[in-house]
């Protein structure tokens, strides 16, 4: 189970397990083990007859025709909401009491450009909570003079970057030059994380896009990709705009509207 739950973690995979934690239900005894993705597909352990991993069949207390499915409802509310706790369950063959948690991969903000936007996208980044990463083809723009709690510096050149990004991944493009953004947007959009963003003009995002249909980028892809990046809060200095950003990452992490609490309070 632990080796299924890491690797799900190490590609950006939220899972959600599951603990009998008291009961007398014979299906289901204290101790009892079961990992669900958040959606509520079983993932461990496997139906009773298949094979284990590292070989050998899996032998499982669990063993009705339901024991995959029996939490499942309870699994996707746990998942979606990410929350943890224990619940108490009625079921034909005895009551039973669990402990679920969902487990979501660490969220982390990949910043491509150290310059003033960036650094300010970083003390933000921080202070809400992501491991932040930090990639310039600059010493001097990632450093850990100006990035000191950064998960990862990175220096490498824009063109010949190879990063592979998790789904967890929040991507915001600010490098120096429009040939760079065009080179990190190929990487980003192409590996479908779950945010992307690039900051610049109409013209200037419109230019990309048309340059990465041209290579073979498919369409679809790109209309993901927030461009311009931000909400409209009229941001001018490099703190206001990454301040938009993060307002907008927020907005997409949790699924919110991004209107006034004022608006949404009066409406109810």
């Amino acid at each position: 189970m632990y080796e299924i739950l890491a690797s799900r973690l190490r590609e950006g995979l939220p899972s959600v397990s599951v603990t009998v934690v008291s009961g007398e239900n014979p299906l289901f005894p204290v101790g009892s083990k079961f990992l669900y993705d958040a959606f509520g597909q079983v993932l461990y352990p496997p139906p009773p007859g298949l094979p284990r991993q590292g070989g050998g069949e899996e032998s499982s207390s669990a063993s009705s025709p339901f024991w995959g499915e029996v939490f499942s409802d309870l699994v996707r509310d746990v998942g979606q909401s990410k929350r943890a706790g224990k619940m108490e369950l009625s079921l034909p063959s005895g009551d039973v009491s669990i402990f679920a948690e969902a487990l979501y991969p660490p969220e982390t903000l990949y910043i491509f450009g150290g310059g003033h936007i960036g650094q300010a996208l970083y003390e933000l980044g921080k202070g809400v909570g992501f491991r932040v990463v930090v990639v310039d083809d600059r010493e001097t723009f990632a450093n850990r003079d100006l990035f000191p709690l950064a998960h990862e510096l990175i220096v490498r050149d824009f063109e010949t970057l190879e990063i592979s990004l998790p789904r967890s991944a929040y991507c915001v493009i600010v490098t120096r030059g429009h040939q760079y953004d065009e080179c990190c947007l190929e990487k980003c959009a192409t590996q479908s994380p779950a945010y992307v963003g690039l900051v610049g003009s109409r013209v200037k995002i419109s230019h990309i896009f048309r340059n990465l249909v041209e290579k073979g980028i498919p369409r679809d892809l790109l209309d993901e990709v927030h461009a311009p990046v931000g909400l409209d809060l009229g941001a001018v200095t490099p703190f206001e705009i990454a301040l938009s950003i993060m307002a907008e990452i927020l907005q997409i992490k949790n699924s919110r509207t991004a209107r006034s609490l004022m608006e949404l309070w009066r409406r109810h």
